[in-house]
């Protein structure tokens, strides 16, 4: 278990579960409010900037809504993770306007090599799920590419229905293990990987990337959760399948 001090998001795994942020979940949001908890420790606390609204049914999932330009929700999150898992329901319909246009979804703490997550660009004519842990060092889901570090695993995301983005890591500090999932089925694998250094993860920042790598984030986030483990694929499903009936 998971320690909670509020109500967790109903039917996700708990063990290892050290973040919930959920717009769904009264214990972590009041509508309208301009803060959201944590549901595992109040005094971890996000705060809404730039006005991200919040939508309802039934215009939408309960969720926020960030306008891709300066919408964020930034928190008191400073963990250094060598095994972690970061869990997002999101949604996005717009395309992308330039090539190597990325969309972040979560970004660490300065200095920027602290880790990020998000979705595509145009280079490669779609939207894809994408993790980065250092700069220049991108494990990516794009179509087209023969370069290593760039598998053509991945499904279109810029589709306007949600979707449920996993990634999960870990490190010995001398090789990672990476995963990548969407809407419970892993898009990417990698075990044992030494030519990428390994590194510990922040998150600090959501709805939006790293400075300077990628761009504000525009659609809708419903809840995020991080785990302080590499969680399995078979949590991942169960994770997946508990939630995605609020998302129909």
């Amino acid at each position: 278990m998971s320690g909670r001090v509020g109500s967790i998001t109903t039917g996700i795994i708990e063990d290892g579960l050290i973040y919930n942020f959920d717009a769904a979940n009264r214990a972590s949001y009041i509508p309208n409010a301009t803060t959201t908890f944590n549901t595992t420790n109040f005094s971890s606390s996000g705060s809404l900037k730039n006005d991200p609204a919040f939508l309802t049914p039934p215009t939408s999932a309960s969720c926020w809504q960030f306008d891709g330009i300066d919408d964020i929700i930034e928190t008191s999150l400073t963990p250094e993770l060598y095994k972690t898992s970061i869990s997002v329901w999101l949604k996005t319909s717009k395309p992308y306007t330039t090539v190597n246009e990325d969309y972040g979804v979560w970004g660490g703490a300065t200095p920027a090599s602290h880790g990020q997550g998000g979705i595509g660009d145009t280079e490669w004519s779609a939207d894809y799920l994408y993790i980065s842990f250092q700069p220049g060092l991108t494990v990516t889901a794009k179509p087209g590419s023969t370069d290593a570090n760039h598998p053509t695993a991945g499904i279109p995301l810029n589709d306007n229905v949600w979707h449920h983005c996993v990634w999960t890591y870990s490190t010995d500090g001398s090789s990672m293990d990476i995963d990548a999932y969407v809407d419970g089925n892993n898009q990417i694998s990698y075990t044992n990987r030494t030519s990428w250094w390994a590194y510990y993860v922040k998150y600090k920042k959501f709805g939006t990337g790293l400075s300077g790598q990628t761009g504000p984030f525009p659609g809708e986030i419903a809840n995020i959760q991080i785990h302080n483990r590499k969680i399995t694929q078979t949590e991942v499903l169960h994770n997946y399948n508990a939630l995605k009936g609020r998302f129909s």
